[in-house]
């Protein structure tokens, strides 16, 4: 996403480590991504159980579908340019 988004995605960042040591990853969605500025910051999470990854395609299909719409649908284009999504 970062390759062909660069201006609408942050690269992966560890963001810390589960209870069993695993990293967590995290990248952030915004017209200005690699800036932090001062609007809301809804965080997305996917995937609790190990046999539901259903969860995890999901956030990944509305990840593209952010990307992949902005700048052309209107409402996208307003989440994008007015949050910090994770």
């Amino acid at each position: 996403m970062r390759t062909k988004y660069p201006s609408l995605i942050t690269r992966r960042d560890s963001v810390g480590t589960s209870l069993e040591k695993r990293t967590i990853w995290a990248v952030k969605i915004s017209k200005n991504p690699d800036i932090d500025e001062n609007e809301p910051r809804p965080l997305y999470t996917a995937l609790h159980h190990a046999r539901e990854p259903e969860s995890m395609m999901q956030l990944i299909y509305f990840m593209w579908y952010l990307l992949e719409n902005y700048g052309t649908d209107e409402e996208v284009t307003g989440l994008v340019d007015h949050r910090e999504i994770y």
